[in-house]
């Protein structure tokens, strides 16, 4: 990855100034990177704890979904999608939907080990309202478990069945 960052400096020669120009110039370098790679997190930003009441996530997720076109329509407990021809279903309902932006029924350490990685949610990005890890996780279980897509114990899973 190759850019340039500008830096507004003037003529000193204290130290202080050249190591607070040096900081800017990598924070703002890390959030270049951090844009590129489709980060998570901004570094030199807190996590910022986000806690999701069961309408905004519901209807957060209904943002996301007619945000690119087709045929939405909502049932007691699933979301049938209907896009280009093809069909997903996301079979939970808003509370199971909140429990999982929340990491609600989700064992963090069977997650860290899966992974190595833990999901830290965090106030920033957002992807059309959600988080941006769960749009991609939203997207991947998608592309490769779809076309049912459900919550089980805090993940999400491709299912066998509607019912």
């Amino acid at each position: 990855m190759r850019g340039t960052i500008g830096i507004p400096v003037r003529d000193t020669t204290d130290l202080a100034d050249a190591r607070r120009w040096w900081a800017k110039a990598q924070l703002e370098a890390a959030h270049a990177y951090a844009l590129k790679i489709d980060a998570d997190w901004m570094p030199g930003q807190p996590f910022v704890e986000r806690v999701w009441d069961v309408d905004e996530a519901w209807a957060a997720l209904l943002g996301h979904v007619r945000a690119y076109g087709g045929s939405v329509t909502e049932e007691a407990d699933r979301v049938r999608v209907v896009h280009r021809g093809q069909e997903t279903i996301y079979r939970f309902d808003p509370q199971t939907w909140a429990d999982y932006l929340n990491g609600i029924g989700e064992d963090p350490l069977e997650s860290a080990a899966d992974d190595d990685l833990a999901i830290v949610p965090a106030a920033l990005p957002s992807v059309d309202g959600l988080p941006l890890w769960a749009v991609d996780d939203l997207n991947e279980t998608t592309d490769t478990r779809g076309p049912i897509i459900g919550i089980v114990e805090g993940k999400l899973v491709g299912l066998d069945s509607v019912c």
